[in-house]
Formats: structure tokens, sequence, C-alpha cells
């Protein structure tokens, strides 16, 4: 197998950590949607409507609560996955070998790479891998993140959320093929859970991806519409 998965239990410390981790990420985002709300809708507010200054920061922070309630109930299930993983105390480890790694069009917004190891693929999400969009709870090693995805890593995940939590990078870099406008892309034919950094497809990735001529696929959509009229 080109990903030998092994599980080891979380030491306290990490425990502490990621729980730590958790609960900063989530005020994080809260109050940043909180803000990034907010004050647009002070500027709106001010300018179409002539309110006492207390009834116009009510309003834009009603609208700024609602956003960030919004984005809260949405991380609702993934901080669960992520709890029940620290509840359960281990982390998965996966001992990889690949040779080839693309874009892939996902299912949804995120960014998605598929890492093909032969036999299995890996589907990582969520730019965590880059330079300028790298998480801080992903902790690097090795030849680091610079080198990633490469020819050999281990990657340590949660289990239940597909958190990854860090990367020993000992292998040569694989460069990923991005694709051009108008060429076939890789489309993702699997669902993937939401805000789940990786997930492990025990399965040939062309089992799990479809490949689509841009082109074709934009004029079956125009077909489609002037069929309609």
């Amino acid at each position: 197998m080109a990903v030998e998965i092994t599980r080891t239990s979380i030491s306290d410390r990490e425990h502490k950590l990621l729980k730590d981790e958790l609960k900063r990420e989530i005020r994080t985002g809260v109050i940043g949607v909180f803000i990034f709300f907010t004050l647009p809708s002070l500027a709106a507010v001010i300018f179409f409507f002539e309110l006492p200054f207390v009834q116009t920061m009510g309003i834009a922070c009603l609208i700024g609560a609602a956003c960030a309630g919004a984005v809260a109930y949405q991380h609702r299930k993934w901080t669960r996955s992520v709890r029940a993983d620290l509840a359960v105390g281990e982390y998965e480890e996966l001992h990889v070998s690949a040779f080839r790694a693309f874009e892939v069009i996902p299912n949804g917004s995120w960014s998605m790479i598929a890492i093909d190891c032969g036999p299995e693929a890996i589907i990582c999400a969520g730019n965590w891998w880059t330079a300028t969009q790298g998480k801080r709870h992903v902790k690097w090693s090795g030849r680091g993140i610079a080198r990633f995805p490469s020819t050999e890593f281990t990657l340590k995940r949660l289990p239940k959320s597909g958190r990854v939590i860090g990367v020993h990078v000992s292998g040569e870099r694989i460069e990923i093929e991005y694709f051009e406008p108008g060429e076939a892309s890789a489309f993702l034919t699997v669902e993937h859970a939401g805000y789940t950094d990786c997930q492990v497809h025990l399965t040939n990735v062309e089992e799990i991806i479809e490949w689509k001529p841009a082109a074709d696929s934009g004029r079956e959509e125009s077909e489609k519409g002037d069929a309609t009229h």
C-alpha cells in the first residue's frame, strides 16, 4: 500500500494545545465575521437613514451578530467532530508514498488538491499546505511546507474530523498541476465533508475523479439553456 495508517494516542500536552487552538479559532472566526459585517452595515445605515446614533449602532450590531451566529452554526458540526476526536484521544499517522498531485474542482467552495498514491488517493482541502494560507494548527517538520506535497511524507490527522495537525516531509517535492482555462479539469465525484482538511480514499484516484473538458462542459450548459427557451 502507498498509504500506511497507524494510530497513536494524543498526549496530555497535545490534547490541551488542540483544545485551546479550537477555542481560539472559533472565537477569532466569530469576532472576525461580526466586525466584517457590522462596519459596512453601520456605513449603510448612516448613509441611507437618518437615525439616532444608538439606533444606528444597534441595527449594525444586530446584523453583525446575526451573520456571526450563522457562521457559528455552520461550524457546529465540524467542532463536534473535533471534540469527538479529542474525547477518543487518538490521531492517525498516514505514511504516504505519492507520485502526482493536481487541482480538483470541488462540490463546494474550498480549494482542493488530489494526491495520487497509486492504490489510494488523498483529498486535501482549505489551502493549509500553502505558505501564505498555512494554518496555525498544522505543525511542519522535516523539509517543511515548501516541499509539500512530496514523494514521501507522514501526515498526522484526527480521524473523525479530518483535521490535519502535523506533517513531516521527507521526499522530493511534487509540483501541483493547476489546469488552465479551456483544459480538461478534474471534478470530485464523492462527497467531501465541509471544513475537512484531509480525507483518505482507499481506492484508485480515477474512481473518485471525473475528467471534464472545460469547453465541452460550457457548451453543454449553453445547450441546456437554449433548450429551455
